[in-house]
């Protein structure tokens, strides 16, 4: 028995029995925190700074799907390639949630692969991939990210043709890129600025390409949009009722924040208030619901210590009393969210067999730490009673909002719920985890006519390799 101990005990020591991964247990608030820092990093091309903070939050949270994800954008960037590769099938294998989520991050590993093998010049490969994400996205009607993969077309045909790198006449190493080439490439460009008009990037590849070969094309005028409130009425509940998926009969609590800078803070883009406009945005979902018996309502807001201002339980309320008793709340105080998170499980029925969904409506961080459970241990409760946590966020999307940020994915990333923040400036209603798919615009380096193949051959141009793929601190 002495020597079975022993043997047990040398098995353990080196390494021979390794905990299953969903027993590795890590700091879920730092992993969100360092998460969100990495996409702002890569947003500011820090690649080797995003990859360390990438590396920190997959290291806490190895089964994470968007952790494994952004790690694998940022080694594929860094060039290591066999890292990258591995990461990507890591994700495959994290991939859950309904049938509208597995198809979604399919696209995601699809997109993300293309541009790893953009990264490392496999451009023929990127395209096949980009375009297996292509098609998803279409179906899905998110013209975005349609937009975002056409330009990274555009780029890759630009860059293929140009791979025969040259180097002669006491000139750096450069590419070669003919007529043909050019064209198709603005083709893709074009169809990247018709899926979504204010692509930075498509507009300036597209207008070098268009302005140095004179090409007769056309794309769409990107003008100043003159804003209308009832088309951001509009357009914002589409982006609802495309998200969160709600279904007429399910469960539905809102958790409303009253602090006092939802009316204090208004909403650029209209001209409304932020409390105001989650009134509207309330009414809006209250009005794809047909039981009185299936909506709740808490708030957050007052200080650490005050009781709830508005808590009412599913079946103890109606879609009528919700919008009244919304429309007479007076906002004042802090947000004590993480308090009113670990009470809202009590604000659902008990039934096994319902859809459950819990709308967060806020726009701040937690101000009020609870003594028993953070955030991300109360998402691990929702989760287990099978309620999707939906978060719609006031905040843009800074590095200052980390820390709050980082909460809101927690929530939603482990109760397979959204997180939609919106955005200021133009009104649009976004979703968080496209915001690294976002940065990985792909502009076209400069280039000129080149003569290296003599005068036979007059139309061809020229790239400097160097020029390719510019960041602060790739390496």
């Amino acid at each position: 028995m002495f020597i079975g101990f022993r043997i047990l005990l040398l098995i353990m020591l080196t390494g021979w029995i390794n905990p299953p991964v969903s027993l590795i247990k890590g700091n879920p608030t730092k992993a969100f925190q360092d998460y969100f820092t990495g996409v702002n990093h890569f947003k500011e091309g820090n690649i080797t700074l995003a990859n360390q903070y990438f590396h920190s939050a997959h290291a806490n949270i190895p089964t994470n799907f968007s952790f494994c994800l952004s790690y694998s954008l940022t080694q594929g960037k860094l060039n290591r390639l066999k890292e990258a590769e591995e990461l990507l099938r890591q994700s495959t294998e994290l991939i859950k949630g309904n049938e509208s989520d597995i198809q979604e991050k399919k696209a995601l590993i699809s997109f993300f692969k293309g541009m790893i093998q953009i990264y490392n010049t496999r451009f023929d490969e990127a395209q096949i991939s980009l375009k297996t994400a292509q098609k998803t996205f279409e179906s899905m009607g998110e013209k975005t990210m349609v937009s975002i993969i056409h330009n990274a077309i555009g780029f890759s045909i630009f860059a293929n043709q140009g791979m025969n790198i040259d180097k002669s006449n006491k000139m750096k190493l450069h590419g070669h890129i003919f007529p043909v080439s050019l064209f198709r490439s603005a083709s893709y460009f074009q169809k990247s600025l018709f899926a979504d008009p204010s692509n930075i990037y498509a507009q300036q590849n597209f207008s070098l390409l268009n302005d140095t070969l004179c090409l007769d094309f056309s794309a769409p005028i990107i003008k100043k949009p003159v804003l209308n409130v009832d088309q951001i009425s509009a357009d914002w509940e589409a982006a609802l009722l495309n998200k969160l998926t709600i279904q007429p009969n399910d469960e539905v609590v809102f958790l409303v924040d009253i602090s006092g800078s939802m009316i204090t803070e208004k909403v650029t883009c209209s001209g409304l208030d932020r409390f105001r406009t989650a009134q509207w945005l309330t009414n809006r979902i209250l009005g794809i619901l047909v039981n009185d018996k299936q909506v709740g309502i808490g708030s957050i807001g007052g200080d650490c210590h005050t009781p709830q201002t508005v808590w009412k339980k599913v079946g103890t309320t109606s879609i009528k009393d919700i919008q009244n008793t919304i429309s007479s709340i007076l906002p004042e105080g802090s947000t004590p969210l993480a308090k009113m998170l670990a009470l809202s499980p009590d604000l659902f029925s008990t039934h096994s067999n319902s859809r459950k969904s819990l709308i967060v409506i806020s726009d701040g961080a937690n101000t009020c730490p609870h003594p028993q459970q953070d955030i991300c241990t109360s998402a691990k409760i929702l989760a287990d009673k099978n309620i999707n946590v939906h978060v719609l966020s006031f905040l843009q999307n800074t590095v200052n909002h980390a820390a709050a940020f980082a909460d809101y994915e927690c929530l939603t990333e482990t109760t397979s719920g959204k997180l939609l923040y919106l955005e200021d400036n133009q009104c649009q209603m976004k979703s968080l985890s496209y915001d690294l798919v976002q940065a990985c615009g792909l502009k076209l380096p400069s280039f000129e006519k080149s003569t290296c193949l003599g005068p036979s051959i007059p139309n061809l141009w020229m790239y400097y390799k160097s020029d390719l793929f510019i960041d602060k601190n790739k390496n």
